[in-house]
């Protein structure tokens, strides 16, 4: 390597350009995790993420719903059970 080259920028702009390129593929990198991210949450919620707290928020009132749903399954299947007991009764 020649100092006199060195010193005159001629191996000095390479040098940036290269490092710019891979800020830029580092960032392209970075810029398409974010969308797949985005992208599989409003695939699965129906809704893009704004914020952690909303996030936790989301999946607790999905959980809130969910057990809804069971503890009135498990009512109609209480009162089922109460009415074949009471008719089980009421033959003998």
């Amino acid at each position: 390597m020649d100092l006199g080259l060195l010193f005159s920028g001629l191996y000095v702009i390479p040098l940036v350009l290269n490092l710019i390129v891979f800020l830029g593929m580092v960032t392209l990198g970075y810029l398409t995790y974010i969308m797949l991210y985005n992208l599989n949450h409003y695939l699965k919620f129906k809704r893009f993420p704004t914020n952690e707290i909303e996030y936790k928020y989301i999946n607790i009132l999905e959980e809130n719903n969910l057990l809804k749903q069971k503890i009135s399954d498990l009512e109609a299947e209480q009162n089922q059970l109460f009415n074949q007991l009471l008719e089980q009764l009421k033959e003998k």
